[in-house]
């Protein structure tokens, strides 16, 4: 899913990647909407689990 953003969103990372942004910077840029992702099915995931034990 972070690979298909990157190459949806190339231009914008060639832009960044030219005013001086860090690969660390760009990475966690991208990674940010996968994380959230994560995160909120973990919570989902989590809240079924206990109603449901």
């Amino acid at each position: 899913m972070t690979t298909y953003t990157a190459e949806v969103k190339a231009k914008e990372v060639a832009i960044r990647k030219t005013l001086g942004a860090s690969v660390g910077s760009i990475v966690l840029k991208l990674s940010m909407e996968f994380i959230k992702l994560v995160v909120i099915s973990h919570y989902f995931g989590y809240s079924c689990g206990m109603v449901c034990k």
